[in-house]
This record gives C-alpha cells, sequence and structure tokens, in this order.
C-alpha cells in the first residue's frame, strides 16, 4: 500500500511539473539601459515570443492573444519553433500570429520550421 500512494504522488508531482512547464504563461520585464541605444528607443517595448509548439492557452489561444496585445509591444520578435516538426501544420500558427493586434511581427524559423522543407517554409 505504501509503494502505490508513493507512485501516486510522483505521478501527481510529474503532472503538476508537466503543468507548470508546458500550460502556464510567464512573462518576464527587462529594462535594458545603455549609452548605446538611442534616446529614440526610450520607452520601446519588444515582446519576444519562442517555442511556441503550438500550444494551445485558452479556447483558440485567446488566454495568450489577450496576454500579447495587454502587453502593448511596439515589436514582436518570433525566435521560432512555433509549430510541432513531426505535425507539419502550420495553420495554427497562421492564425495565431493574424489574431495579434497590428504590430511589426519579425519572425525567424526555428528547427521545427526548418524541418517542413524549403516547400513547408514558402507558407509562411
Amino acid at each position: 500500500m505504501e509503494y502505490i500512494i508513493i507512485l501516486l504522488l510522483i505521478l501527481l508531482f510529474i503532472f503538476i511539473v508537466y503543468y507548470i512547464d508546458y500550460k502556464m504563461v510567464f512573462v518576464s520585464k527587462y529594462k535594458v539601459k545603455s549609452r548605446k541605444i538611442p534616446r529614440d528607443f526610450n520607452g520601446f517595448k519588444i515582446l519576444h515570443l519562442s517555442d511556441w509548439h503550438c500550444t494551445t492557452y485558452g479556447k483558440n489561444n485567446d488566454k495568450l492573444i489577450k496576454l500579447i496585445n495587454k502587453q502593448k509591444a511596439d515589436i514582436i520578435v518570433a525566435t521560432g519553433d512555433f509549430i510541432i516538426r513531426q505535425d507539419k501544420d502550420i495553420k495554427p500558427a497562421l492564425e495565431f500570429f493574424k489574431r495579434i493586434n497590428s504590430r511589426p511581427i519579425y519572425f525567424c524559423l526555428g528547427n521545427h520550421e526548418l524541418a517542413l522543407g524549403e516547400s513547408g517554409i514558402a507558407n509562411f
């Protein structure tokens, strides 16, 4: 009986870690000060998105879209891995980016997008 309880606690711990790691969204804010940055960039907000892997945050990603739009960034930098290499379905990622309030989005491909090959990449 003791082993069953320990096993259940271990499984619960694994589930909690999985949930926190894959289903929760965290916002980190950094202020960068440097004499090398032109004054025109005072208060300039950059939002960085990475390694989304088509994870769903709320129905139709509403939770994530609201959080992104709430940040009121000047630009969005998306640094790849927005799809799952094995799935090869880019539609969820494209729909996701269409729903972000109009801001310039600068996108670079990650290894999962590169795995699509040239024909798949052309769709981005």
